[in-house]
């Protein structure tokens, strides 16, 4: 019986947290139900469903996120790298084939992972970061700021794309925390055609971090401090 009325008061103080993260954000809070109802390939367990009402964010954070033009999502069920997620997401998202053989030679699309737990991310690039190299865009960050990993970044979008419908980044592409093989960051552009391609704009080149271009920008994450 205990058991039975502490699964019933999760029940309604996650329902509470839903629903005022739903206020809040709207359409910026994608729910996890929402995305196993639409995805057969994502699947989270009841217990993942759980930790992630348990540990969604506070209103004051909720609230930065709103006004600082972030949405909230839901990271998978278990840790998936980026050629993972590129495999399980082909109808969202894939890579052009050349580039994916480059790919997969790089180090970041085995280590670089999105893991479980809510994400807050930037709908648009960090304000006033094209045109700079990437040095120069880091002084730019607030301090509750960081730039996300390309697989964070892509999933994220893929999933509020899929979600909401809408395409975020689509005319620019956006420097990410990973690094290639060179030890340049990772630009990523989201050109997306009826194969909704991936494409990487630093494929084969030496000197990206020192890249500036008016269609250049610098992606951005809200860090995770989930008990403040």
């Amino acid at each position: 019986m205990k058991k039975i009325i502490m699964d019933i008061f999760d029940f309604f103080e996650i329902l509470y947290k839903y629903i005022q993260a739903s206020i809040i954000l709207g359409e910026d809070f994608i729910c996890p139900e929402n995305i196993t109802l639409l995805s057969k390939d994502v699947i989270f367990t009841k217990e993942y469903l759980k930790q992630l009402g348990k540990t969604i964010p506070k209103r004051r954070i909720l609230k930065q996120c709103r006004d600082g033009n972030f949405f909230l999502v839901p990271g998978p069920n278990r840790p998936m790298s980026f050629l993972e997620l590129c495999e399980t997401r082909k109808t969202e998202c894939s890579i052009v084939e050349y580039q994916h053989k480059w790919c997969s030679k790089q180090d970041f699309a085995y280590k670089d992972k999105v893991g479980t737990g809510w994400y807050i991310i930037g709908k648009d690039i960090v304000n006033d970061s094209v045109s700079k190299r990437w040095h120069y865009q880091q002084l730019l960050l607030a301090k509750n700021e960081i730039v996300p990993n390309v697989t964070e970044f892509t999933w994220a979008i893929v999933i509020y794309k899929m979600i909401n419908k809408i395409q975020l980044f689509r005319e620019i592409g956006v420097r990410t925390s990973s690094l290639d093989s060179g030890g340049n960051h990772l630009i990523i552009s989201l050109r997306w055609t009826d194969y909704h391609d991936l494409y990487f704009d630093n494929y084969r080149s030496a000197d990206v971090d020192d890249h500036k271009s008016n269609a250049l920008g610098l992606s951005v994450a809200m860090k995770p401090d989930l008990k403040s």
